[in-house]
Formats: C-alpha cells, structure tokens, sequence
C-alpha cells in the first residue's frame, strides 16, 4: 500500500470523530474519487488544460453516508464538455444538465494553476446551485465548492452590513 494510500485511509478513518467533535450543524462531505475515474481526469487535465480552460461534467457519483454530519461523495463518471479560452468558460449555465434538465456538478480547469476560483466562478456556482462544483488547477488536485457555502457566506457579509451603524455604504 502506498504512502498516499496509508494517509487517505487514516483521515477517512478520523473524520468520522473530528465531524462530531465539531458539532457542526450541517454535513461535511469529503469528495473522492473512483480510482479509474481519477486517473482518467488526471490524463485529461495533462492533455489539454495547459492551452485552455476545460468544462467536465460529473454524470455521476455515489453519496457514502459515514457518520452523523459526515458523507463521503465519491464520483463515478465524469465526461469532457466542452473547451473555453485560455482564461475562462463562458456561460456555463446551460451546460452539464441531466435528461431531466437537473443540473450537473461541474469541474472546470485553471490553465495557470492556480486554484482560486474567480469571482465569476463563484457566482455561476452559486446561481446553478449544483449539488457540489469543483475548481481543478493540477492533474490531482481540485478545490471542491458548493452552492450553499457561497450564498451562506454573501448572506452573513449582507446581514453585516445592514446591521452596522454606518450606512454610507449601502
């Protein structure tokens, strides 16, 4: 077994009790991968997120219910959509829906590498409202967002702001 092998079964091993220690009142999920499925998106971010960015959809994936708060998502079945500039994807919306018309999650690249999703990121993933989205910036490395932490988030900043004493700002 591998070191990386030994370190991922550790943590899935100790999340189940760092998640209820926290007592935190949603689900964390840790999203994984099926290991063919990984080592095809590895090839396929090699291949070309260099020269563009690329839009994948996961078609499919299983939720592995661990403990209280704590769910596993593992994918399953990821497919190439289509490619985007050197810098961006545009109008993503429309892409990556099922039969049904249910949106996708999606995985997009980051040619440069870096993994920070831009503001325009932040905002097709929060108005598509998809079960989880992720940012990919290197063969195995992606930054997993979903809908609800980003409108959590924009909700508490506009709470602040209407609850302060200055209003010059709004």
């Amino acid at each position: 077994m591998s070191r990386v092998s030994v370190g991922v079964t550790t943590l899935l091993a100790l999340l189940p009790i760092i998640a209820s220690a926290q007592s935190l009142p949603f689900t964390v999920a840790v999203i994984d991968w099926q290991p063919d499925e990984r080592e095809r998106q590895a090839r396929s971010y090699r291949s070309e997120a260099a020269e563009h960015e690329v839009l994948y959809c996961v078609e499919s994936w299983v939720v592995h219910h661990i403990s209280e708060g704590l769910d596993r998502i593992e994918i399953t079945s990821v497919r190439r959509d289509v490619a985007g500039g050197k810098r961006a994807i545009r109008d993503i919306g429309s892409h990556c829906a099922d039969r049904d018309g249910k949106l996708l999650p999606t995985i997009h690249t980051h040619s440069d590498g870096n993994c920070q999703p831009s503001p325009s990121d932040l905002v097709a993933i929060a108005t598509r409202a998809a079960p989880f989205d992720g940012v990919q910036c290197g063969d195995r490395y992606v930054v997993w967002l979903f809908a609800w932490q980003i409108s959590a988030v924009f909700e508490f900043r506009e709470r602040l702001r209407w609850q302060s004493p200055d209003t010059s700002s709004r």
